[in-house]
């Protein structure tokens, strides 16, 4: 009885880490083979999200039997589209319709999706005026009688910007008028020619090669401009699928994700091998 019992805490604590992908989203699983020959896109293993780009999403697969997967081969009715709330909600071919679909809702006009219109019809943001990024989102009247109001603030410069690692100021930085709000980097700075930012050209020696990637952490780093010692100083190895299986993601989230953290994962273990083994000591006391 006790051998039954170390067993199935053995068992227990060796899934409490459970699999990366089902954290990040209930209807994913990890890919079962040639883990240690698939790589994420970056040597992240552990910072990984639904809502977010997923550095090791290459990893995961739709999991077999959920709305989601169902949805790459089986289509809802005229009158309906997929509901994301049922990704992770298991269905055949047979009742993906009822199970997995929701009748088509109208869409919202907000200041991202009428602005072209709003050009079109002349109601959009007038000269010196922009739509800030934080107000695509926002609600507006189907005629675009409040759009102005709603989605258009006064233009920023580039003196409100800080250039990132590895690029350097463009010339009048200051009197630069962006087109977006905030101001975007590339509207404001250029890579720096004596910098992996400004270096990287996608070709030749001026790349990353086999199963690396150009660091966005090293884009500051120094290089020459000849590419000879691009690899170097600006390139790193992307973590394999086998690195992932074995991390503990500490950020997740998107329709059934979860988090954890290596702690976590530890006194989950701890509390399930105490519980049981106290369990198996009553066992062998009787």
């Amino acid at each position: 009885m006790f051998g039954r019992v170390l067993a199935l805490a053995l068992t227990l604590t060796a899934t409490v880490r459970g699999d990366n992908c089902a954290k990040l989203h209930a209807a994913m699983q990890l890919k079962t083979t040639n883990l240690s020959s698939q790589y994420c896109s970056s040597s992240d293993t552990t910072t990984c999200s639904m809502d977010t780009k997923c550095d090791c999403s290459s990893c995961c697969e739709r999991k077999a039997g959920t709305c989601w997967k169902l949805a790459l081969t089986v289509s809802c009715g005229s009158d309906k589209e997929v509901d994301a709330s049922k990704a992770a909600d298991t269905a055949t071919d047979s009742d993906f319709d009822s199970k997995c679909c929701m009748t088509k809702t109208n869409a919202t006009a907000t200041c991202g999706s009428k602005m072209s219109k709003a050009i079109t019809d002349s109601k959009g943001c007038a000269a010196g005026k922009v739509i800030p990024n934080a107000k695509m989102s926002t609600t507006v009247a189907e005629d675009l009688s409040d759009y102005a109001t709603k989605c258009c603030e006064d233009e920023v410069k580039c003196d409100t910007v800080t250039c990132p690692a590895g690029h350097k100021d463009k010339t009048s930085k200051a009197t630069i008028k962006c087109t977006s709000k905030p101001c975007s980097s590339s509207s404001c700075c250029d890579p720096d020619p004596a910098k992996c930012a400004g270096v990287y050209d996608g070709t030749g020696n001026k790349t990353c090669s086999g199963n690396t990637y150009a660091d966005p952490s090293k884009y500051g780093n120094d290089a020459k401009s000849d590419g000879s010692d691009f690899k170097a100083q600006c390139c790193t190895d992307l973590a394999t699928c086998e690195a992932f299986k074995a991390a503990t993601v500490t950020s997740g989230g998107g329709g059934g994700g979860s988090s954890t953290t290596s702690a976590a994962t530890q006194q989950h273990a701890g509390a399930t091998l105490s519980l049981l083994f106290a369990v198996a000591g009553g066992l062998v006391m009787a």
